[in-house]
C-alpha cells in the first residue's frame, strides 16, 4: 500500500476521496451511468456470455445424472455369412434304425441345414438406463465450468467499470463543447456591439473603414469558430448517446458540475488500494485455478472409469415372436487406460508451462496497475495544479479587456488593441474551460483505477 502525501493536505481529497465520491453522488451522472450500465449492448452481451457460462455450469453437474434412452433396431438380411449345420448326417441313421426297429415310418429323414448368420425379419428395442459410478473427469469438468464463470462475472465487473468512465467521459466531453460553443457566443455579441459602434463612429466621419472591416472579418472568423464548436457538440451527444443505447438525437440534461475547490474540504491523506482487487488480477488467479484443472486431468489419466447399465427389451424375428422375445440384462462397463505412450506426462508439462506464463503475466499486469494508479494520482494533480494557473490567466485576461475596452470607449485604444484583448479572453475562457473538464476527465480516470 502506497500513502500519499503531497505539499497541500486538502488536494488529497481531490485526488482520492472527495472527487470521485461527488461524481458517484451526482444525480445526473449516476442517472446515465446507471442507464448506460442497463441499456448498453456490449454489456449485455457479456451477461448473455454469463448465462451462457452458467447454463455449462448446470450441463457439467448433470452428467453424473442417470442417463435413460429408447434404442431399438430393425435388420433385413440376405447372403453374406452362413452356417452349416448337418442335422440330416447325425440324425438320419438313427432314425432309419429306429423306423427298421418299429416297422414306421415315424422318424422322418432331415435335411442338413445352412443357417444364415446375419439375421433377417430381425427386431431389437430396449430401455437402457445408464450412469457413471466412478469418472473423476465429471467433478474436474464441473469445477472448471465454474471458474469460467467466475471469470465471466469479474469480466462483466470489469466491463461495467470501462463503461462507466467512457459515460462520464463522454458527458464531460459534451459539456466541454457546449461550453465552448456560448464562449464563442459571447465573443461574437462583443464583435457585434463593437461592429454597432465603429459603424455609427463611420457613420460619423470619425474613424475610417478599416476597422469596421477588420471587425467583420473577426466575426466571420468567430461564426466558423461557433460552427465547428456545434459540430463537436453534435458528435459528442451523438457518441453518448450511443453508450447508453438510445437515439442519437435524444436531448442531454445539462447539469452543473461542483467547482473543484469544494473538493478540498475534508481529507487529509489516504491510501491506494490494493491491485489484487482488480477484476483483472483476479481472471487470471482463476484462469491459474483452471490451469490447476488442466493437471489435474493429466494425472488422473490412468485411473478406471466405470459405468453401470440396465437394459430391459425385447428381441426376435418378427415372423415367430413369442413370450420368451422379452429380456432383462445388467452389468458394468470398465475402462482403464494401463499407458497411453506418455501423452499424459507431456499434457502436464505444456500446463505447468502455461502456468509459468501466466504467473508472469500477472506479475507484469500487477505492475503496470500500480503505476496506473500512480498516473492517475499525478495527472489529477497537474490537471488541478493546471487549472488554478488558468484561472489566474482568466482573471487578469478579464480585466485586461475591461480595461481597453473602457480605452478604446474613450478613445485612448486602437481596435488593435482591441481586438487583441477580445482574442485574449476568449482563448483564456477556452483554456479554462479546456481545463476544468479535463480535470473532471482525469478525475473519472483516477475513479477508474482507484475505486472497486
Amino acid at each position: 500500500m502506497i500513502t500519499l502525501l503531497k505539499s497541500k493536505p486538502g488536494l488529497l481529497l481531490l485526488l482520492l476521496s472527495g472527487a470521485s465520491s461527488l461524481l458517484a453522488q451526482h444525480p445526473v451522472i449516476e442517472r446515465y451511468v446507471q442507464e448506460g450500465l442497463n441499456n448498453n449492448l456490449l454489456l449485455k452481451q457479456e451477461q448473455v456470455a454469463l448465462e451462457k457460462n452458467k447454463a455449462s455450469v448446470e450441463a457439467a453437474r448433470r452428467l453424473s445424472y442417470p442417463t435413460i434412452a429408447l434404442q431399438g433396431s430393425y435388420t433385413l438380411a440376405t447372403g453374406g455369412r452362413a452356417i452349416d449345420l448337418p442335422i440330416g448326417d447325425l440324425l438320419n441313421p438313427v432314425y432309419a434304425t429306429l423306423n427298421e426297429m418299429t416297422q414306421t415310418n415315424q422318424f422322418p429323414m432331415l435335411e442338413n441345414v445352412r443357417e444364415q448368420l446375419s439375421p433377417n425379419n430381425f427386431a431389437d428395442v430396449k430401455v437402457r438406463a445408464s450412469m457413471p459410478v466412478i469418472n473423476p473427469d465429471i467433478r474436474i469438468n464441473r469445477n472448471a465450468e465454474q471458474e469460467k464463470a467466475s471469470i465471466q462475472e469479474l469480466e462483466i465487473g470489469r466491463a461495467r467499470r470501462d463503461l462507466t468512465y467512457q459515460i462520464k467521459a463522454a458527458y464531460f466531453n459534451y459539456l466541454q463543447a457546449g461550453e465552448a460553443v456560448k464562449i464563442y457566443e459571447s465573443a461574437l455579441e462583443l464583435l457585434k456591439e463593437n461592429l454597432r459602434v465603429n459603424q455609427s463612429l463611420l457613420k460619423n466621419d470619425k474613424i475610417n473603414k478599416a476597422p469596421v472591416l477588420r471587425i467583420e472579418a473577426e466575426i466571420s472568423k468567430v461564426n466558423a469558430e461557433i460552427a465547428q464548436a456545434r459540430t463537436k457538440q453534435l458528435n459528442a451527444a451523438s457518441y453518448f448517446n450511443t453508450l447508453l443505447h438510445r437515439p442519437m438525437e435524444n436531448e442531454i440534461e445539462l447539469a452543473p458540475l461542483p467547482s473543484p475547490d469544494s473538493l478540498l474540504l475534508a481529507h487529509t491523506a489516504l491510501q491506494l488500494p490494493d491491485v489484487q482487487r482488480r477484476e483483472e488480477i483476479q481472471q487470471l488467479d482463476k484462469a491459474l485455478q483452471l490451469n490447476q484443472l488442466s493437471m489435474t486431468v493429466a494425472d488422473n489419466f490412468n485411473k478406471p472409469r466405470l459405468n453401470a447399465f440396465v437394459d430391459l427389451g425385447a428381441q426376435g424375428f418378427l415372423a415367430n415372436l413369442d413370450n420368451r422375445a422379452p429380456y432383462a440384462i445388467a452389468g458394468l462397463q470398465l475402462e482403464w487406460t494401463l499407458w497411453n505412450g506418455n501423452r499424459n506426462r507431456w499434457q502436464e508439462r505444456q500446463v505447468a508451462l502455461e502456468s509459468q506464463q501466466l504467473n508472469l503475466r500477472r506479475q507484469d499486469v500487477v505492475s503496470q496497475f500500480e503505476l496506473k494508479q500512480k498516473v492517475a494520482v499525478e495527472d489529477v494533480r497537474a490537471a488541478y495544479e493546471s487549472l488554478k494557473a488558468t484561472n489566474q490567466e482568466l482573471a487578469s485576461a478579464t480585466e485586461y479587456f475591461r480595461v481597453v475596452d473602457r480605452s478604446y470607449r474613450e478613445g485612448m485604444a486602437s481596435y488593435i488593441e482591441y481586438l487583441d484583448a477580445r482574442t485574449q479572453l476568449t482563448n483564456a475562457r477556452l483554456q479554462k474551460n479546456l481545463k476544468a473538464f479535463n480535470l473532471w476527465g482525469q478525475i473519472a480516470a483516477m475513479e477508474r483505477e482507484l475505486i472497486y
